[in-house]
């Protein structure tokens, strides 16, 4: 007997329930990976959230995980977490703002003296809309009183920020929203109008819904308050022609006239097309070859006013099963999709990614479909984790010359994918393989196996591999001794976990969190094949 090759054998024999080396860490699934640390986890949960929990990981344990990392953050660096929030916010990094929210309001109840007073001074760049405020000052409230000069002043510079017209639109667009109303918050906050006649007009509009005579009312609010006492549907359309008013300020019974739709198509902006496409469908606007359909496909076509938007790429994935579904997520109304839309959304979810252009590398996409990864572990519009991997992994497939997609869970998948298939197929195809274990290291077995040569292995995982009897890391060092020395490894996180299957130490492997925008062009960069990106000047 030889005790050294007992006590460290070789990596070839190190099975990933057991650890590779001290790094390494034990996933909620029971194998070993590597810890991303504080911060890699502070991105994750500002891009991901924890809302759902994942797989192996309930809600309440990962949401306090996922605390206490941002609590570590705050406490070697507050400010950096501030700043970092406010990127991933104003860059449009999430698909939802709810995670950045309370970040920003944990760093301004529970962050020292300057940490707190940083983040108060954020709140106009993360809170844009009425409907962000009201959400961070509910989970403010749940952290500390909504009391003190600080929280005034907070309260008066967002108001103050914007004229009184956009105050007004604000206003009138979010009347309550997560428990406040903008009367609740002026009650709190007290906001001085300053002397400006106008404001202090609108605020006591707001508060005690009077308008002071002699003042002039905002065009926003004058056409509201007609289209409240509107006694039909051709009142209403000339009023949102006028006025440009948004569906929330329409009364409810109009909002199955199909001409009322019509009115507020031109001036929609495109989050709120993309959510309305079923209802205007089941108004019967929308209708295979007339003329506001051609306008909605026009506007889905249009990649520059896509990205200008600011349309995150999941939002328009979530759209675009919600509508050929039939039905809205909580199962009221129905319509039938016309195919035209559907492929159009199809398209636009391509285009919501900046400047995606082909690298010219050679691409081995691995799309873990085991039965983790059927979590939809907080992605909007009730995704699973495999349908956004398979949506992603078309990306590549659509744009690079020299591409394969893979499936994996405890054994090779054929998943089917072609490079002209649609992403609902795509998302179909994946959702109909997943099921069994979770083994990371399959895509550059796989890849060794067959001899081929790739100098990317991107891999799209909830990182809880377990399963197999190599370590992803020592496969991936497998392939480069055998094949190709410098071969990059993406690792596309679907979850805010702390686990990564890339070795921090490897300058040739890198670990994304979520899906936005920008992603084809960082790994682009990454594996040596960045063009120069167009900037893009983004519209509120």
């Amino acid at each position: 007997m030889r005790y050294a090759t007992t006590v460290k054998p070789s990596p070839n024999k190190v099975r990933q329930t057991e650890q590779l080396d001290e790094r390494q860490v034990k996933n909620d699934a029971g194998g070993f990976v590597y810890d991303i640390g504080i911060w890699g986890q502070l991105d994750r949960f500002l891009i991901l959230g924890a809302e759902g929990g994942t797989y192996y990981c309930n809600q309440d344990k990962h949401v306090k995980r996922n605390y206490t990392a941002l609590k570590a953050c705050l406490k070697e660096d507050g400010l950096r977490v501030v700043s970092r929030i406010k990127d991933v916010s104003t860059r449009g990094l999430a698909p939802k703002q709810d995670h950045a929210l309370f970040a920003l309001a944990v760093a301004a109840a529970e962050g020292d003296l300057e940490t707190r007073q940083y983040a108060l001074a954020s709140v106009n760049d993360v809170c844009r809309t009425a409907s962000t405020f009201f959400y961070f000052l509910e989970e403010l409230k749940s952290l500390r009183k909504l009391t003190g000069r600080a929280i005034k002043r907070t309260i008066k510079n967002w108001y103050d920020a914007r004229d009184v017209d956009q105050v007004a639109f604000q206003a009138v667009k979010y009347r309550n929203r997560n428990g406040w109303s903008h009367a609740d918050v002026l009650r709190v906050g007290h906001p001085s109008p300053n002397g400006d006649a106008s404001r202090n007009a609108l605020y006591r509009w707001i508060v005690d819904d009077k308008w002071t005579p002699e003042v002039s009312q905002p065009a926003i609010v004058e056409g509201y308050l007609a289209a409240s006492q509107a006694s039909s549907a051709k009142e209403v359309v000339k009023l949102i022609t006028d006025y440009k008013l948004p569906r929330e300020a329409v009364p409810t019974q109009f909002l199955n006239a199909p001409e009322v739709w019509d009115a507020m198509l031109p001036h929609m902006p495109l989050n709120a097309l993309i959510r309305n496409l079923g209802n205007m469908t089941k108004s019967e606007l929308l209708k295979p070859g007339n003329a506001a359909t051609k306008l909605v496909l026009k506007k889905l076509e249009d990649a520059e006013y896509i990205r200008k938007s600011r349309v995150h790429p999941i939002q328009v994935l979530v759209a675009m099963k919600t509508y050929q579904s039939g039905h809205g997520m909580k199962g009221s109304g129905s319509w039938n999709p016309i195919s035209a839309v559907v492929s159009s959304l199809d398209d636009a979810f391509y285009k919501a990614f900046a400047n995606v252009e082909p690298t010219g590398k050679r691409f081995l996409v691995g799309v873990d479909v085991s039965g983790s990864m059927s979590w939809t572990s907080g992605l909007p519009g009730g995704l699973s984790a495999c349908e956004v991997a398979a949506a992603m992994s078309m990306v590549w497939a659509a744009t690079e010359p020299t591409v394969e997609v893979m499936g994996f869970a405890d054994r090779f998948v054929d998943l089917g994918f072609t490079r002209k298939m649609s992403l609902s197929e795509a998302m179909k195809k994946a959702q109909m393989n997943n099921f069994g274990r979770t083994d990371c290291s399959l895509p550059m077995i796989w890849a060794g196996e067959r001899k081929h040569e790739y100098d990317v292995f991107i891999v799209i995982t909830d990182n809880e591999t377990y399963f197999g009897s190599v370590h992803p890391k020592v496969a991936l060092a497998n392939y480069r001794k055998a094949f190709v020395k410098d071969a990059r490894q993406v690792v596309m996180a679907t979850s805010a976990s702390n686990f990564s299957i890339a070795d921090p130490s490897d300058p040739l492997a890198l670990d994304i969190a979520g899906f936005s925008a920008d992603v084809p062009q960082v790994i682009a960069a990454f594996v040596g094949g960045a063009k120069e990106a167009k900037p893009v000047e983004f519209e509120d």
